[in-house]
C-alpha cells in the first residue's frame, strides 16, 4: 500500500494546527475562572479531531459514526452533527440522544422533511384516531393538523412524530445513521429503538428471533409510508426526489473472530467466554438450523434475506496495524456472508487522532476492503477518537497533608470522576495552575513520580481508601487553592461519573474564542433522584 500525498497533507495540517487547552489556558486568568470541579471542552481540539475524521471519511468512502459510550457531550455537538456520518449507541437513552442531537436537529432545517410529513398527514390523522384524546402522543399528532409549522419547531415534538414515521424513513433526506448494539434487548427495549434506528445488531441470532416479529412490523410500515410517498409523488403532491431502494431499518450481527490484541483483558471482547460477538462455530450452527427451521435452501439465502451486514469490535485504543492483522482473521472465517452483506461495521477502538495514528494505512486498508467485497459500506465508530485530547478535568487543591509524605486533597475524584484511572488502572497526565501576581496563569507540567523537588500524591474527597490518583512532582511547591488539571478526561470519563459519598458531579464548561462558558452544573437534586 502506498502512502497518498493528499493524506499526509491533512494529518500533518492537523498535527500541526490542533490546540489544547493548556495552550489556552496559559497566561490568562480563564482557569481562574472556572468552578471546580469542571470538565472544560476545548472547542478548537474537538474542531480539529472532526476535521481530521472527516478527511478519513472523505478519502476512504467509509461512514464515521461518534460512539456515544465513549463521548457524549452533545452540547458541543453542531460539527460533529453534520460533518460526520451520524452515531452508534448502545441502548434506549443513547439512541434517543442521538436522535435528538444529531438526527432532530437536521430534519427541523430540511425541507423536504417536512413536505414528506405533509404528504403522509392524511394517514397520521387515520393511526390518530386510535389513541385517546387525553395522551400526549394524540395531542401531538393532532397538533400537526393545525399547525404543522409550528409544531415542528418544538424538537421534542419529533420523538412522537417518529413512532408513527419512522426516522429510517425520514433518513433518506438526511442521511444521518443510528446505528444500534446491545447484548442483549428486553422487549420495551426494542419498542422504543425501532422508531428511531438505522441499523440493529443483534448479539445473537436468539435475540434476532426473539424480535424478527417487530422488525418486520417496522419495516412493513416503512414500505407502505414510502408507497404512499411514491404515489404523492405520482400524482404531483411530492416535489422531493425519493430513493429507488426502499428505506428499511438494517439488521446485522455482531460476530467474533476469535483475535484481538487488546490489553488488560477487561477490555478485550475476545476472550474465552467473552459476552460479545457470536464465534465462527455458534454462527455456523444457528444459520443451519434457522434456515432450515425457515425453509430456505442454504444458509446463505437466509442470511441475504433478514441480515444486511455484520459487525465486529476488537479493537481498543490501538492503531491501524492492529485492524491491518485482524481483517485476515475475520476474512478467514465470514469471509463467504461479507460477499453478501451491503455494510461492515469495523466498531470502535481506532485511535485515529492520535498524533502516531497512520491514517494512510487505514484509508488503504478501507479502500482494499471496498474493492474486495463490491463497494460495501464500510462504518467505524471512534468514540475515543471523537473526544481525544479536547478538553481536561479541572479541580483544586483543598488541603495538603503529611503522612510518610505530602498529600494533595483535591476535590476531584479518582472512583467518581475518573474510574478508568481505577479500572484500567493509569495514572492521568496533569498540569498545575498558579495565580501569578497578575491573576493570570502560570502553568507547570507534572515532571513524573519522585523526579521534581516538590513530590505529592492526589487524591479525591470520597472516604474510600483507594481514592488515590498518583504520585506526582513539580519544581515549585503546591498551594492550597492553586488548580490541577487532569489532561484528556471528556471521553470515557463523563460518561462513567457516580455520586459515590454525595460527592458533587464536576460542571460542564466549554472554552473558545478566549472565554469560559459554563454550561451545566450539578447540584442536590442529581445527587437525590438518583437514589
Amino acid at each position: 500500500m502506498q502512502q497518498t500525498e493528499n493524506t499526509l497533507n491533512w494529518h500533518k495540517d492537523f498535527l500541526d494546527n490542533k490546540i489544547m487547552l493548556q495552550q489556552v489556558l496559559n497566561n490568562t486568568d480563564l482557569a481562574f475562572k472556572i468552578q471546580t470541579p469542571s470538565y472544560v471542552l476545548c472547542r478548537d481540539s474537538l474542531n480539529a479531531n472532526i476535521t481530521l475524521l472527516q478527511n478519513v471519511a472523505k478519502d476512504s468512502g467509509a461512514n464515521i459514526l461518534v460512539a456515544l459510550k465513549g463521548y457524549s457531550f452533545w452540547r458541543a455537538f453542531e460539527n460533529i452533527r453534520t460533518k460526520l456520518q451520524g452515531a452508534t449507541c448502545s441502548g434506549v437513552n443513547e439512541t434517543l440522544l442521538a436522535f435528538d442531537s444529531i438526527a432532530t436537529p437536521l430534519m427541523q432545517q430540511d425541507l423536504n422533511v417536512k413536505e414528506v410529513i405533509k404528504a403522509l398527514l392524511p394517514y397520521l390523522k387515520n393511526i390518530s384516531k386510535n389513541y385517546t384524546k387525553q395522551t400526549s402522543h394524540a395531542q401531538i399528532i393532532e397538533s400537526l393538523f393545525n399547525n404543522l409549522d409550528t409544531t415542528l419547531e418544538n424538537q421534542d415534538n419529533y420523538q412522537a412524530l417518529c413512532k408513527e414515521i419512522p426516522y429510517a424513513l425520514l433518513n433518506m433526506f438526511i442521511h444521518k445513521e443510528i446505528c444500534v448494539f446491545a447484548p442483549a434487548y428486553k422487549e420495551s427495549q426494542m419498542q422504543n429503538i425501532l422508531p428511531y434506528a438505522t441499523h440493529i445488531i443483534f448479539n445473537s441470532l436468539g435475540q434476532w428471533e426473539r424480535f424478527k416479529p417487530f422488525i418486520e412490523s417496522q419495516n412493513k410500515l416503512i414500505k407502505e409510508l414510502y408507497q404512499i410517498l411514491l404515489e404523492c409523488k405520482k400524482n404531483g403532491v411530492l416535489q422531493a426526489e425519493l430513493p429507488k431502494k426502499i428505506p428499511q431499518i438494517h439488521i446485522g450481527l455482531r460476530i467474533n473472530p476469535l483475535y484481538s490484541e487488546v490489553s488488560p483483558p477487561i477490555y478485550n471482547p475476545c476472550i474465552p467466554k467473552s459476552r460479545l460477538g457470536i464465534i465462527p462455530s455458534v454462527f455456523y450452527r444457528d444459520l443451519e438450523n434457522l434456515a432450515k427451521k425457515y425453509n430456505y435452501t442454504d444458509t446463505l439465502s437466509f442470511f441475504k434475506a433478514h441480515f444486511s451486514g455484520l459487525h465486529f469490535h476488537t479493537h481498543c485504543e490501538q492503531d491501524s496495524s492492529a485492524l491491518q492483522r485482524t481483517l485476515p482473521h475475520v476474512i478467514g472465517h465470514f469471509g463467504d456472508y461479507l460477499s453478501h452483506c451491503e455494510w461492515v461495521n469495523f466498531g470502535g477502538g481506532h485511535h485515529i487522532t492520535r498524533s502516531d495514528y497512520n491514517c494512510t494505512l487505514l484509508v488503504n486498508l478501507i479502500k482494499d476492503f471496498r474493492e474486495k467485497y463490491n463497494g460495501i459500506q464500510v462504518m467505524l465508530e471512534p468514540g475515543e477518537a471523537v473526544g481525544w485530547q479536547t478538553g481536561d478535568l479541572i479541580g483544586e487543591v483543598v488541603d495538603i497533608v503529611e503522612n510518610e509524605g505530602l498529600v494533595a486533597i483535591l476535590d476531584v475524584s479518582a472512583s467518581c470522576h475518573m474510574p478508568d484511572c481505577l479500572e484500567m488502572p493509569y495514572r492521568p497526565v496533569c498540569y498545575k495552575i498558579t495565580k501569578d501576581s497578575k491573576g493570570h496563569a502560570v502553568i507547570e507540567s507534572d515532571l513524573g513520580e519522585e523526579k521534581g523537588k516538590y513530590c505529592y500524591r492526589f487524591g479525591g474527597p470520597t472516604c474510600l481508601a483507594g481514592d488515590v490518583i498518583g504520585d506526582y512532582s513539580f519544581d515549585t511547591p503546591l498551594k492550597v487553592g492553586d488548580k490541577i488539571a487532569f489532561v484528556d478526561m471528556i471521553h470515557y470519563t463523563i460518561v462513567k461519573n457516580t455520586t459515590f459519598n454525595g460527592v458533587e458531579l464536576p460542571s460542564l464548561g466549554i472554552v473558545e474564542n478566549g472565554k469560559f462558558k459554563l454550561l451545566k452544573q450539578f447540584g442536590y437534586t442529581d445527587f437525590k433522584e438518583r437514589n
